[in-house]
């Protein structure tokens, strides 16, 4: 007796057993990425190189300094009736020559205080109004004792002095300085993260690549 089979009884029958003898799909592996650009930086100097902080150098002058004191028997009329300006223990000078706040360092005056900038806070007394006339550099550092001034007399020595105009050029030079050193360390940050960032996309390449050469090995191997 003869079967005839209908195409639809016999793709029933032979789809299951092609299904079942055919080969499983190839994995479809990742598509490559492409590998990631090294950022590249502008040329930064060392840091070392803003290590010069702007320095506040004082001016050497050669004068003749004496001393006085509230007591001063030649200017005491005249304290009494002007009043004994400043602090008791500063520095009194020509005010043409030395405005009010000038600092000084005089070598030698009070010695419990080394390296200590005086300001100039008085116009002293007459011998520096003598002097001034005289076209002299002199300035008096200031004792509470007559005795002391006394014994202090007169010197010709070099005296380190820093006007108020030294002193704003030095604080413009600092304020300058650390702008630009702002901006240094503003320019390093941008440098790691850009760096962080190209580090991260790498990772992100090399983790890929794994990816698919894995992927290949499996689909050769099936």
């Amino acid at each position: 007796m003869r079967v005839f089979f209908t195409t639809p009884i016999l793709a029933a029958i032979l789809f299951p057993l092609m299904s079942f003898h055919s080969p499983p799909p190839k994995c479809q592996a990742p598509k490559p990425i492409e590998y990631p650009t090294r950022p590249i930086f502008v040329s930064l100097p060392p840091l070392r190189a803003l290590d010069a902080v702007p320095v506040l150098v004082p001016q050497i002058v050669r004068m003749r300094v004496t001393a006085c004191s509230p007591s001063d028997p030649q200017d005491i009329e005249y304290y009494k009736a002007n009043g004994y300006k400043g602090a008791a223990h500063n520095v009194a000078a020509d005010l043409k020559k030395f405005p009010k706040g000038t600092l000084m360092k005089v070598p030698g005056y009070m010695i419990s205080q080394p390296g200590k900038f005086w300001e100039v806070d008085s116009a002293g007394g007459s011998v520096i109004r003598r002097s001034a006339r005289q076209g002299v550099i002199q300035i008096d550092v200031k004792f509470e004792l007559h005795s002391t001034a006394i014994k202090w007399g007169s010197k010709m020595m070099d005296v380190e002095v820093i006007t108020s105009d030294l002193y704003e050029s030095w604080q413009k030079e600092c304020i300058a300085w650390e702008k630009k050193k702002t901006l240094y360390l503003q320019a390093l940050d941008e440098r790691d993260l850009l760096l962080a960032a190209y580090h991260q996309r790498y990772r992100h390449w090399q983790e890929t690549c794994a990816m698919i050469q894995r992927a290949n090995d499996r689909a050769n191997n099936e």
